[in-house]
C-alpha cells in the first residue's frame, strides 16, 4: 500500500498542466524528458531511471518530484505517462527496447508491417506489394560497373535498412555495395503488373534506388564464433517515399521478439538462387517460401555436426528438401503474421545454411532480430 501511495502522489504532483492532462497516447510517441533528452512516452513502470524515483517504497525528493513533473508526456486511462530517455548520451541504453527513446525514429510515417496484397491474385511469384519491405543490395566488381544484385535487406525505417553482416563485411576484393533498391518486384520488366481481384490490371511504380551514407556492422561479428552477430544496419542517402510498394516492416518488440517459433510458419521473400548448386540462376522475380521454426536444441545438434555453432541469438527455420533460402537471400527478411494476418514482424536476417540448399534437412540459421533491438536503436538518427 505504501508503495502504490507513493505513486498516486508523485503522479498527482506531476499532473502539472491541463495541457498534459488532456493529451492521449494510443503507442510510443516521441518526447523530451526534464533534461530536454528524446526520449519515447510510457508508464512510469517501463522507466527503470524515473521508476527508481519511487519504486520499493522510496519516497522521492522535491527535486525529484519536480523532474517527473517536467517529464510528464500524457495519459493512457487513469494512468499518467513520463518520458524515458538514456541516463546517459554516450552509452547504450540498457531498458527495455519498448522505451528506447530512438524508437520514434524508426516508427514514423505510415503504419509498419501492413502491405498490398490482399488486393492482388497471383501465381507462383510473390503477388504485387505482398513484401514491401524487402530490399535489394547491388554490387559492383572492379573494373565493371555493372551492378549485380547479390545480398538481401529489410526496411525498418523510413531511412534505414537491416542486413547482414557478411553482406558488408569481409567483401571479396573489387566488390563494392553501390546500391539498396525498394519496391522492386520482377528485375526483367522496368514496370510490374499483375491482375487484381475483380480482372483489373494492376502496376506498381519505378523501384526506389539509394546509396549508403553509414554501414554499421555488429562489432562482434564473427565472434565468438562465424555468422555470430551477423547483422548490419545500413542508412539510406535520404527517406524512402512510403507507399502500397515500399514501406517498413515491424520490429519485434513485446510479446512477438519472446515468441518461441518452433513449429510455426515463418517467410523468406527474396530473389535467391533457385536451385542448389552455384550454377543454379537467381530468380528475376520476388519469391517467398514457408518455413516452420525449428527447435533450437535439435537445430544446434545439427549444425555443430557440420561443425559450426548456434547461440542463442540465432534462430532456425525450415530443414525440409526443396524449401530453404539460398544465397542471394542473405541479409533478407525471415517475417511472421498473426493467423489473423498484418502486420508483419521480423524475426530474423538471413546468415546461412547448407552449401546445398534446400537438398538436405538442414535447417537455415537467422540473426534472431529480438535480440538486437537496443543495438539497432543505439545507431539510428532523425
Amino acid at each position: 500500500m505504501r508503495l502504490l501511495s507513493l505513486l498516486v502522489a508523485a503522479c498527482a504532483l506531476v499532473s502539472g498542466s491541463a495541457a498534459a492532462r488532456t493529451r492521449r497516447q494510443s503507442g510510443p510517441s516521441a518526447c523530451q524528458d526534464f533534461a530536454k533528452r528524446n526520449g519515447t512516452c510510457g508508464i512510469i513502470q517501463d522507466c527503470p531511471p524515473l521508476y527508481r524515483l519511487v519504486a520499493n517504497g522510496r519516497r522521492p525528493t522535491g527535486e525529484e518530484i519536480s523532474n517527473l513533473r517536467r517529464s510528464q508526456c500524457g495519459e493512457r486511462g487513469r494512468r499518467l505517462l513520463v518520458c524515458c530517455a538514456t541516463e546517459s548520451g554516450d552509452g547504450p541504453f540498457t531498458g527495455p527496447p519498448e522505451q528506447h527513446p530512438n524508437r520514434a525514429v524508426l516508427e514514423s510515417g505510415k503504419a509498419c508491417g501492413l502491405n498490398f496484397a490482399g488486393r492482388i491474385i497471383g501465381g507462383t511469384e510473390v503477388p504485387l506489394g505482398k513484401f514491401p519491405w524487402v530490399a535489394l543490395l547491388g554490387y559492383t566488381e572492379a573494373p565493371s560497373e555493372e551492378v549485380r544484385y547479390e545480398c538481401g535487406g529489410t526496411l525498418i525505417g523510413r531511412q534505414y535498412v537491416l542486413t547482414a553482416a557478411h553482406c558488408v563485411s569481409g567483401l571479396p576484393f573489387g566488390f563494392q555495395l553501390k546500391t539498396v533498391r525498394l519496391g522492386e518486384h520482377d528485375l526483367s520488366q522496368p514496370i510490374d503488373c499483375q491482375n487484381s481481384a475483380t480482372g483489373e490490371r494492376v502496376c506498381n511504380v519505378p523501384p526506389q534506388d539509394f546509396t549508403v551514407v553509414k554501414a554499421i556492422v555488429h562489432e562482434d561479428y564473427d565472434v565468438p564464433a562465424r555468422f555470430m552477430n551477423d547483422i548490419a544496419l545500413l542508412k539510406l542517402d535520404r527517406p524512402v517515399i512510403e507507399g502500397n510498394f515500399v514501406s517498413k516492416v515491424c520490429l519485434p518488440f513485446g510479446d512477438v521478439g519472446r515468441q518461441n517459433f518452433t513449429g510455426v510458419n515463418m517467410t523468406v521473400a527474396g530473389f535467391g538462387r533457385t536451385g542448389p548448386t552455384e550454377a543454379s540462376p537467381s530468380s528475376e522475380v520476388l519469391l517467398e517460401v514457408k518455413l516452420p521454426g525449428v527447435n533450437q536444441e535439435e537445430c544446434g545438434d545439427t549444425i555443430r555436426a557440420l561443425r559450426g555453432t548456434l547461440g542463442p541469438q540465432q534462430i532456425c527455420a525450415g530443414g525440409e528438401t526443396g524449401r530453404d533460402s539460398c544465397p542471394g537471400d542473405s541479409g533478407g527478411p525471415l517475417v511472421w503474421s498473426a493467423v489473423s494476418g498484418p502486420p508483419y514482424s521480423l524475426i530474423g536476417v538471413v546468415s546461412f545454411g547448407s552449401t546445398r540448399c534446400g537438398s538436405a534437412t538442414v535447417p537455415s540459421v537467422n540473426t534472431r532480430v529480438s535480440e538486437y533491438l537496443n543495438w539497432i536503436l543505439d545507431r539510428v538518427d532523425g
